[in-house]
């Protein structure tokens, strides 16, 4: 098996794509807040806007290298997971679909599950590279605006960004999952890659609406609020279980960030559905046993359908 991982991420390691993705989140991205941080510095610092020392205190929550790599893990690995998920599903298994290459790979009649893990494994590899880039560039960029005097320190809850960071990461496997499923099934690799990006928004938000509209009665005066809160409740409770808030852990270091900064000036929402949510490892906990629950019924469904199925042409 080892063989087929190091044979996989050989093959990544000529593709632009992932080196283009790695380009972006570690150097890119740092790049971009630090000539934003020195932009704002140049503009207000030390004007009249900067009372309390508000704008230092703003480029700090920009600059420093804890709040890049918090940034990082909180803002653009949430926002890009699906994505990333996607172009690795593609790689790894569309693409072998629509390029004709099961018919090469399974007529020497390999153990199929071998094949499969060893996929799946350097997708997750591969995802491990590009994050621990981003947190390399991070750190590395972080100390340069330490250096140009954006910062004051490099201090920080660095203890939970190592949590935060093996949570996210092993919550990348349900979106890959996902992908290597609809890499599987489908015969374009776009297509695939579509659904994984927009599919369980889609899905999700049918589902709430159909829900939704299943819990209004015939509205009077005097039922009208206690609908509206008896349908923000299921609807919540729903959501609690639905796929895309518990694969994004990382986007509570952004909003307990948002918290401090703010306080109670911000909406509390309902808990890991807020806009804003805290750092609370309780219902970390949770949102990664839903994502580990997503992950076993697609990996479930990818083994029955690639032990089963025929060489696809």
């Amino acid at each position: 098996m080892l063989e087929m991982i190091q044979a996989e991420l050989m093959k990544a390691s000529k593709k632009k794509r992932f080196w283009i993705l790695t380009i972006i989140v570690a150097l890119v991205v740092p790049l971009v807040q630090l000539i934003i941080a020195g932009f704002v510095q140049s503009r207000a610092g030390g004007t009249v806007l900067d009372q309390g020392d508000v704008v230092a205190r703003a480029i700090q929550e920009v600059a420093s290298p804890y709040s890049l790599t918090r940034n990082f893990l909180g803002g653009i690995v949430p926002t890009m997971l699906l994505i990333m998920a996607a172009l690795v599903g593609s790689f790894l298994m569309g693409e072998d679909r629509s390029y004709k290459m099961w018919k090469t790979i399974l007529v020497a009649n390999p153990d199929r599950i071998k094949v499969l893990t060893a996929k799946f494994l350097s997708g997750m590899l591969i995802a491990l590279f590009i994050m621990i880039a981003g947190v390399l560039g991070a750190i590395l960029f972080g100390l340069i605006g330490l250096m140009l005097g954006f910062s004051s320190s490099a201090a920080g809850d660095w203890g939970n960004i190592a949590g935060i960071f093996a949570v996210q990461w092993l919550s990348f496997a349900a979106p890959l999952a996902l992908a290597f499923l609809l890499g599987w099934l489908l015969v374009s690799p776009l297509l695939g890659g579509v659904l994984v990006v927009l599919g369980p928004s889609i899905l999700e938000g049918i589902i709430l609406a159909v829900v939704g509209l299943s819990q209004v009665n015939r509205v009077t005066p005097l039922n009208a609020p206690l609908q509206q809160g008896r349908i923000q409740d299921v609807i919540e409770t729903l959501q609690r279980f639905f796929f895309t808030p518990n694969i994004t852990p990382g986007s509570r270091l952004v909003g307990q960030a948002l918290r401090d900064t703010f306080g109670g000036s911000l909406p509390s929402g309902g808990g890991s559905l807020s806009a804003f949510p805290a750092l609370e490892w309780d219902k970390i906990a949770f949102s990664g046993g839903v994502a580990a629950v997503y992950a076993a019924l697609f990996v479930g469904l990818l083994i029955w359908s690639f032990t089963t199925r025929d060489i696809q042409e």
